[in-house]
C-alpha cells in the first residue's frame, strides 16, 4: 500500500489552515532546546547546544567525560555531618539534568537520586550532580528517531485504539 507523503502533508496543511491562522515555516529545526536534523533515514534529535551551555553555565566546559552517569555501588544518603553546598547551584544543576534527562534515559536514575537531596544537598549529592553532568559531554549527540521506528509505534497505537473501541 504505497502512498504519497508530500500529498498528504499539503491536504493536511489545507485542513489547518482552514481552521487556524498559520503559516508554515519549512522543517522544524529547533524544539524545546532539541534540535533536529532531518536525514534520509529520519530524523535526528539532540541536545548538543543545550548540554554544552549548562556545562559552560556551570563551569565545566573544560572538564573531563565519564564512561557511566553514576559511580557503580554508590549509595548516597543525608549524611548530617558532611559540608553543606550552596543549595541554589545544586538546585539549578539538578533542574538542568532534569530537562536533559527527558531525551537521556540513560542520566534517569542518576538525576532520580540526587533529586532526593534537594533541600539539603551535602558536598558528596554536589559531586554525584557534577559526575551526571559530565557524563552527557562524551556522549554530545545520542537520541536517533527512524522514520521507520515512528511509523512501527504508530501502528502499536492504532492497534491500542482499535482493541480499546472494540
Amino acid at each position: 500500500m504505497a502512498r504519497n507523503v508530500e500529498i498528504e502533508i499539503d491536504q493536511f496543511k489545507c485542513i489547518v489552515k482552514s481552521e487556524f491562522k498559520m503559516t508554515y515555516l519549512g522543517f522544524l529545526n529547533y524544539f524545546l532546546d532539541q534540535e533536529c536534523v532531518h536525514t534520509n533515514d529520519g530524523i535526528l534529535l539532540h541536545q548538543k547546544q543545550y548540554i554544552c551551555e549548562i556545562l559552560k553555565r556551570f563551569n565545566m566546559e573544560n572538564c573531563n567525560f565519564v564512561a557511566a552517569p553514576i559511580i557503580v555501588g554508590l549509595k548516597l544518603t543525608k549524611e548530617l555531618d558532611r559540608k553543606l553546598v550552596d543549595v541554589t547551584l545544586f538546585k539549578q544543576i539538578v533542574g538542568s539534568l532534569r530537562f536533559l534527562f527527558n531525551n537521556r534515559p540513560d542520566i534517569s536514575f542518576g538525576v532520580g537520586l540526587i533529586s532526593k537531596f534537594i533541600h539539603n544537598p551535602k558536598a558528596p549529592h554536589m559531586a554525584s550532580a557534577k559526575h551526571i553532568l559530565r557524563y552527557p559531554k562524551g556522549k554530545l549527540i545520542m537520541v536517533y528517531y527512524s522514520l521507520k521506528v515512528l511509523m512501527i509505534v504508530q501502528l502499536f497505537w492504532w492497534a491500542s485504539l482499535i482493541q480499546t473501541s472494540v
